[in-house]
């Protein structure tokens, strides 16, 4: 009885009665209106689920002249639920163990459902359900009881129901009800990216999160982000959102999860901060079971018990014996509650260092590392639990398969495997990815969020970098294939390649800034026009206003700019990121011209005598002909040359250089530097298309005045 009472007590004073009860709502109140909505709402439509798990999914082939089941038809589900008018289809690969029935076969092996569409390559089965569809009602916890709420076709929520029904008698098979293993095809991977709100999205978890949407979608399973705020101290207000908004720039969109102001799927709430009661359901638990336990050693305790550890040569940590608060009886725990002793709840581990562990990495095969053997803490005096334990609970009741994340935390799986087995959770599977390096004075270290710019994803928001061109990039660290795929289809979409946990390298990849900038160019080189000219207002809306401004002022004239070069087979490459196109461009405005008249000295040639110079500028204004096409002009640019003792072509020049001043190429050189104050430009003859005669004219005159 005593140690009822201890759990008792430590379940209230932790505030165990904040939970959602969901699946506890039952029949012995059926004349509770409200109790019977929720009950009837909460349950999951079964057919479904019974239809995956007896292996009735499956495919259509051809055999002579009968249609028969595939290995490669696809099998959708329409049900139809008349209580609330809502038709749910589902689509997905099916089980082999009906492989080659004909349709007559399939009709009687699923007599209760009507075959809608039978053909070697699809079946469509329909089927109408008197009750209400899983996604027309929720059940929240508000103050500690339960809520009912109607969902609308926008997924906007409405209270339909209060209910005095509390969430104090919650129990660990209540969750595992209200989150029930998901409808996938098999060989579909749930991952998940779950960024802590304590500062700027870091490129080593911008690749981390890649990695995880890409393994997911590209097996047909979910991709989801959970927020892990429970660490009150660290977190940075605003952080959580702008991380979503960074990814989302980079086309990284979870299928479920949090969103900053809203959650949308079904196995939320995904904000760790909002799960309290779910974890302290689970504590309860382990407390019962013998795993867990109330621990009041203060700090000052916990640093000494520390330094006598060290100064012993012994190694440091609270377990075994050390932990002196696991040896304390019920009564001795109650009395400390009572006192108002704070305390923390620590997790019983059974391990032993001396004794090792093997588990399976999906990237680096198996693992053998030493047993955790330390008493961690599971339950903050806060009232929120820590990240070890946390994370444990969501990635089960998510019903994450696949965690992937950075080699440092390959040192706490002891931890995480103990606890899923503590639990009596199946382990997920783990893929420990390896960090991104930089070399730095000859010896590689990793990227620094103190000492690198191009470790913060807001770097090269800022800078402009084409979001594709980062994740093409890190493509390229993350599969050692990626780069032979990408030669042999260089305008796939990046959908198309398939990532495997195999072609991951163990060592850490180098960020190489010159090859996103390579991968950049080409990127941007495929954009046409309007494309470009799109994307850089989107971004100058954020990050240039100057830039903005400029497109504001004619978006078809600089659009026009943009189209340079840019309808070739080989289109120009010498952009690399948004920040780029008003710097280069600058010139073709008569404002931003005349600024960088007065702050340089123009660049001509200063073998060329002066006088030459403008006479020929002078007659090239007074000759120009805009309605030319480009070969015609050249060669009339080649004919006023030669009039002024201009070689026709380099070769000839340097075979005569007595007879010539230069050649054609020092001739366009001196127009081209007068129009745009620079010997480096665009294709001159369109240049001069996009200026007009007008603005020509009054440039070289200017140039001429000097």
């Amino acid at each position: 009885m005593k140690k009822y009472a201890i759990i008792m007590i430590i379940a209230l004073s932790l505030g165990f009665l904040v939970g959602i009860y969901l699946y506890k709502i039952n029949y012995e109140k059926n004349s509770n209106e409200e109790i019977k909505i929720a009950q009837k709402i909460e349950d999951e439509c079964t057919d479904f689920a019974e239809l995956e798990t007896s292996g009735m999914l499956a495919t259509v082939i051809t055999n002579g002249q009968e249609e028969k089941i595939s290995p490669n038809c696809l099998l959708t589900l329409k049900m139809y639920y008349k209580t609330c008018g809502h038709l749910i289809e589902k689509s997905q690969n099916i089980e082999q163990n009906l492989v080659n029935l004909t349709e007559e076969e399939l009709r009687k092996q699923l007599p209760e459902w009507e075959i809608q569409k039978f053909t070697p390559e699809q079946i469509v089965l329909y089927k109408e359900l008197n009750e209400f569809c899983n996604e027309h009602y929720k059940l929240k916890i508000e103050n500690g009881y339960v809520r009912v709420y109607e969902i609308d076709e926008q997924k906007n929520e409405k209270i339909l129901r209060s209910t005095d029904i509390s969430s104090e008698y919650l129990t660990p098979e209540d969750l595992e009800k209200k989150y029930p293993m998901r409808d996938l095809p098999e060989g579909a991977l749930v991952t998940r990216f779950a960024p802590s709100p304590t500062g700027f999205l870091h490129t080593g978890s911008l690749f981390t999160a890649m990695i995880g949407s890409k393994l997911a979608h590209q097996s047909h399973g979910v991709f989801y982000i959970r927020l892990e705020d429970t660490d009150t101290k660290r977190e940075i207000e605003g952080s959580g959102l702008e991380l979503l908004t960074q990814l989302k720039a980079f086309n990284i969109v979870p299928d479920e999860g949090y969103l900053g102001d809203h959650e949308e799927g079904n196995y939320g709430p995904y904000a760790q901060s909002h799960r309290a009661y779910i974890y302290k359901v689970f504590i309860k638990d382990l407390i019962k079971k013998g795993r867990a336990y109330p621990c009041f050693c203060s700090a000052k305790d916990l640093e000494e018990l520390r330094t006598m550890q060290e100064r012993n040569k012994i190694i440091p940590g609270y377990y075994q014996h050390y932990a002196k608060c696991r040896f304390l009886t019920p009564d001795e725990a109650i009395q400390k509650i009572q006192n108002g002793e704070s305390y923390v709840i620590r997790f019983k581990s059974m391990g032993n260092h001396l004794r090792k562990v093997k588990v399976h990495d999906l990237i680096r095969g198996t693992l053998e590392i030493a047993e955790n053997d330390q008493d961690i803490v599971i339950l903050k005096s806060d009232g929120l639990p820590t990240y070890h334990f946390a994370h444990a609970i969501d990635d089960h009741l998510m019903h994450t398969t696949t965690v992937t994340r950075g080699e440092e935390w390959i040192s706490s799986l002891p931890i995480h495997i103990e606890l899923f087995d503590a639990l009596g959770f199946e382990r997920p599977d783990y893929a420990h990815l390896p960090v991104i390096m930089k070399m730095d004075n000859g010896s590689r270290r990793k990227l620094s969020k103190r000492k690198d710019d191009e470790a913060a994803v807001s770097f090269f928001l800022k800078d402009g970098y084409p979001a594709d061109a980062l994740i093409e990039y890190l493509m390229t660290i993350a599969n050692s294939n990626f780069e032979e795929w990408r030669g042999q289809n260089p305008n796939a979409p990046l959908d198309d390649f398939m990532m495997s946990f195999q072609k991951i390298s163990l060592d850490g990849a180098l960020f190489d800034m010159m090859k996103l900038k390579y991968i950049a160019k080409e990127r941007l080189s495929k954009r046409n026009a309007h494309e470009i000219t799109k994307e850089a207002y989107a971004w100058a809306k954020v990050y240039d206003s100057e830039l903005q401004a400029v497109i504001d002022r004619d978006p078809v004239y600089f659009e026009r700019i943009m189209n340079i070069e840019r309808e070739k087979e080989n289109p120009r490459k010498d952009y690399e990121k948004y920040s780029d196109l008003l710097t280069l461009n600058r010139f073709f405005y008569s404002d931003f011209y005349d600024e960088m008249m007065k702050e340089k000295e123009l660049p001509f040639n200063e073998f060329i005598d002066k006088n030459v110079r403008n006479a020929l500028l002078k007659e090239f204004i007074e000759t120009y002909d805009s309605s030319l096409d480009e070969s015609t002009w050249f060669a009339s640019l080649k004919a006023l040359g030669e009039k002024y003792h201009f070689a026709p072509n380099g070769k000839t020049y340097k075979q005569n250089k007595d007879l010539y001043l230069g050649h054609v190429g020092d001739v366009a050189e001196m127009v081209r530097v007068a129009l745009t104050t620079s010997k480096q430009s665009p294709n001159l003859y369109w240049i001069l298309q996009i200026l007009g005669v007008d603005e020509i004219r009054r440039r070289i005159e200017k140039v001429i005045a000097l």
